[in-house]
């Protein structure tokens, strides 16, 4: 039962006093219950008319996926256009599955296109036309190797479906300030006797695809693969290699060839998870990882000169995890932390301590009842509220999308 709310009157009308009541409501604003007592002295008549005026409460989340759809057995990709509008692609993980687009416009989730595709990657150039870079999932010679479509005039048409050579893992997908494109995978080799996945980047400037640097620079197999641009247009990657221990590789281009960045190659303690790459203003890299040193705690590190510093304390053992989000606005690191328990940690990084988001686990406790499989975190471009997209554990694996309201 609620605390009780006093009341006392101080005007009124005659023998008539008006009292408002203030009654929250409770966090599904599905339905209310209150109590009402009165005290008053001498009473001799007591007459009231209650009349009911309920405000939703604004939570710290709110849900924008309302009486939606979204279902998918695995696999979706959350980002913002150029308007800020969000978008989001989803697909299944099996071969032959279909890819689906959607934007959130006048408060609804409105349809842009699908077609077969997997591991699903997409940025806007400056006309704010969506460039989707994928793993072809259509039966042929070219399935399973990654491949670029444009959505125009309400269709997704093809850039190119043969831009690797065989199969690839781990894609991910930047454009710089003149809109040129720059793609980032695994290509397995044909022959697997002996031989190592590396990583390859090629960029395409609106007519030409060109690989950047070498060809397979990375020393071993690479995995968790992730590609940005700073605000100068120069190209960085960050991935596991198992040539250095599966420890973190931060590598930025040069022009010609892709320097190490910091003064340890492979600077994680141990073998890591899920890295996330982004700049503050000054165009500084931040990165964060599970690092499997620490049972998979998570960390996010700063180039300080040569130097990776951690950013603050985000604890032992409680903050391990299988899934995590980073997004930087201006200089403040958002992260979105999927625990093993399935519940969703949010954070930023402010005045050197890591501070929680809202009270995320009451709010959308609701919307999450069978736990998280993925989550995605992205701050909008404009005003740095953070959004999450994430993907419901149990029967269709739903997908709910919230934003931060405060």
């Amino acid at each position: 039962m609620p605390d009780w709310i006093i009341v006392s009157p101080k005007t009124g009308n005659g023998d008539n006093v008006q009292v408002t009541l203030n009654l929250l409501e409770n966090k599904t604003n599905e339905s209310r219950e209150w109590f009402v007592k009165f005290d008053i002295e001498n009473p001799h008549v007591l007459g009231f008319t209650f009349h009911q005026n309920a405000q939703p409460i604004i939570k710290s989340w709110e849900l924008i996926t309302q009486n939606t759809n979204f279902t998918t057995p695995r696999g979706f990709n959350f980002s913002f256009d150029k308007n800020d509008i969000p978008f989001f692609g989803y697909s299944s993980s099996q071969i032959g599955s279909d890819a689906y687009f959607y934007k959130y416009e006048d408060n609804n989730w409105n349809s842009n296109g699908t077609f077969e595709g997997l591991s699903l990657k997409t940025v806007f150039t400056k006309d704010n036309i969506p460039y989707t870079f994928y793993v072809n999932s259509s039966p042929g010679s070219n399935q399973g190797f990654a491949s670029l479509k444009k959505y125009v005039n309400n269709t997704w048409e093809i850039v190119a479906n043969d831009i690797s050579n065989n199969k690839v893992n781990y894609l991910d997908i930047t454009v710089d300030s003149n809109d040129n494109i720059y793609m980032l995978y695994e290509q397995e080799k044909e022959n697997q006797s002996g031989s190592r996945n590396k990583i390859i980047v090629k960029k395409y400037d609106g007519t030409n695809f060109t690989i950047v640097g070498q060809e397979g620079f990375s020393n071993y197999d690479a995995k968790y693969c992730k590609i940005a641009v700073d605000s100068q247009d120069k190209i960085y990657v960050a991935y596991s290699d198992s040539g250095f221990g599966k420890k973190i590789i931060v590598r930025k281009f040069n022009g010609t060839s892709w320097d190490f960045i910091g003064n340890q190659v492979g600077f994680s303690e141990g073998e890591v998870l899920n890295i996330q790459l982004g700049f503050d203003m000054n165009d500084t890299p931040i990165v964060g990882y599970f690092d499997n040193r620490y049972n998979y705690d998570l960390k996010v590190q700063k180039l300080n000169n040569d130097n990776w510093e951690t950013l603050g304390d985000l604890g032992s053992g409680n903050q391990n995890g299988y899934s995590m989000s980073m997004s930087v606005f201006e200089n403040t690191p958002y992260i979105a932390i999927l625990k093993q328990s399935g519940i969703v940690v949010v954070k930023k990084f402010t005045n050197s301590n890591w501070e929680d988001i809202g009270e995320i686990e009451d709010d959308i406790t609701d919307y999450y009842k069978d736990g998280v499989a993925k989550v995605i975190l992205k701050t909008n471009p404009s005003n740095g509220k953070p959004y999450i997209a994430f993907e419901e554990k149990g029967g269709a694996y739903s997908i709910n999308v919230i934003k931060y309201n405060k």
